[in-house]
């Protein structure tokens, strides 16, 4: 979502704001399956393993950011062109 200081994720009811560094996620590929972390300050708070989402041959746009969500987030993190597009004005 966006706002003033940037966008944000909301998980469980909790926000994180793209401009506090204070949070970090990762994703780990493993064989056949993929983990996702979200820490902050160092604790971990959320990791889930999954499935990957498997990329679409026939169109020439996916690729494993736009079929995976944790994938995307990762790389969007610290994204400064991606931060400036979702800050409010």
């Amino acid at each position: 979502m966006s706002g003033e200081t940037g966008p944000w994720l909301l998980v469980n009811q909790k926000e994180y704001h793209f401009t506090d560094s204070e949070w970090k996620v990762e994703v780990e590929i493993l064989k056949g399956e993929n983990v996702f972390r979200l820490w902050v300050r160092r604790e971990l708070v959320i990791e889930e393993t999954y499935s990957p989402a498997p990329v679409d041959d026939l169109d020439p746009w996916s690729d494993e950011e736009s079929e995976d969500l944790f994938v995307w987030l990762t790389r969007k993190r610290n994204d400064e062109e991606f931060i400036e597009l979702w800050t409010d004005k």
